[in-house]
């Protein structure tokens, strides 16, 4: 079953999150329940209000990123290996380059070409 949830971040989503946790483990406290998000800081922030906020039991409870979700996904269907992930310092670089190019053609991020913060930041959300 696939069920998806919209609405602001903070406190709506995470009350639907524990609620539907909740509501899902109760009905069966062994039933495994993969949770995706799309960044590793808000999936240790969805264990840490599941687990230590709020007192759930996470047995068989999954948190994946939307790239392990896909990594997870290939090696179900018994594909190559994914391709091994570059260093953060690749990524942060990438989108340095990336700004470096929109920066000419969007005043909106000019600011940002020169901040490597700002590229780390954008590279975690």
């Amino acid at each position: 079953m696939l069920r998806i949830v919209t609405g602001p971040f903070h406190p709506d989503l995470e009350e639907a999150l524990v609620d539907e946790v909740r509501r899902l483990k109760a009905e069966d406290s062994l039933a495994p329940l993969t949770i995706i998000v799309p960044s590793d800081p808000l999936r240790r922030r969805l264990k840490w209000l599941l687990c230590v906020e709020q007192g759930c039991a996470l047995f068989d409870v999954h948190f994946l990123t939307f790239h392990q979700f896909a990594v997870r996904l290939l090696k179900e269907i018994g594909a190559e290996a994914p391709a091994r992930v570059r260093p953060e310092f690749f990524f942060k670089e990438l989108i340095h380059h990336l700004l470096r190019r929109s920066a000419a053609a969007s005043p909106a991020w000019s600011d940002l070409v020169e901040m490597p913060g700002a590229w780390a930041a954008l590279w975690a959300t």
